[in-house]
């Protein structure tokens, strides 16, 4: 009776966790719990924070912190705009003035 635990090979419970076996995959094993952590600390700031606004500077925060994002502590996050073909920076994290001001309204594509 396949799907009731009849012992068929494709009755077993799929698990988000890869399957890390080898020593090269202790780098994939790391990256991969980093990456739960992010997206636990994410989930946890969207119930800590009453404003659009804090949620997202908190996500762009963490995600900022994340190893394979530090090249440099700079981003935005956009959000669409009440003009539905424009992105709007709505929150942003070390980004010159210019930048700022540059990207404010970006039409999609570009």
């Amino acid at each position: 009776m396949a799907g009731l635990g009849g012992g068929d090979s494709q009755d077993h419970e799929e698990s988000d966790a890869p399957d890390f076996e080898g020593v090269g995959d202790s780098v994939a094993l790391g990256r991969w719990l980093e990456n739960e952590k992010v997206i636990r600390a994410i989930l946890q700031a969207t119930t800590a924070r009453a404003s659009l606004r804090d949620i997202l500077q908190d996500s762009l925060d963490i995600l900022l912190e994340t190893s394979w994002l530090r090249l440099e502590n700079k981003g935005g996050i956009f959000l669409v705009g009440a003009a539905s073909e424009t992105l709007e920076l709505t929150v942003q994290r070390g980004l010159p003035q210019s930048l700022q001001s540059m990207c404010a309204r970006v039409s999609f594509g570009h």
